[in-house]
């Protein structure tokens, strides 16, 4: 089986594995923290609109990594028409729509961009990550932050 987002050969994953993962965090965590960490990972609370709070730390945890992870500079970040400070702009959009279920209009406001550039790049990002194998580079980029982010949005409470 091939990865979509590197091209790479992926691991082959079965139920009987995903079974002994979950028996293995259900003991290390416990049932009740093990319930908590997956509706944290599907929950779509914070994309009602009803906890700013959470949706602005997970903004501002996409945006610190995305700028590690494409090594930049953060002065520079919001400013910059290098094409990886684009490519990164554009990760951080795609992630926080598809995270936060923000609406083009907030994620743009905080970007100082207008809804249809935002609605550009994500569009962009999910054509470019559809061809992964052509920019293997910027997937796997995009993979490593999207993996910190789910990491990060499942220890949210």
């Amino acid at each position: 089986m091939e990865n979509r987002a590197t091209g790479k050969p992926e691991k082959g994953y079965n139920y009987i594995q995903l079974q002994e993962n979950l028996e293995r965090v259900l003991s290390k965590i416990g049932l009740a923290n093990t319930v908590k960490l997956l509706e944290n990972v599907v929950s779509d609370e914070c994309s009602k609109g009803g906890d700013i709070e959470r949706i602005n730390v997970i903004t501002e945890y996409i945006i610190a990594q995305v700028i590690r992870v494409f090594d930049l500079k953060p002065k520079k970040f919001y400013t910059c028409n290098v094409r990886e400070y684009r490519d990164a702009r554009m990760v951080a959009y795609h992630l926080l729509r598809k995270y936060t279920a923000g609406s083009y209009s907030k994620i743009g406001e905080r970007f100082n961009q207008h809804k249809r550039n935002v609605i550009y790049f994500c569009n962009k990002c999910s054509e470019t990550l559809s061809v992964a194998r052509f920019h293997p580079v910027f997937a796997e980029r995009y993979k490593t932050v999207e993996y910190q982010t789910i990491t990060f949005i499942s220890k949210l409470e």
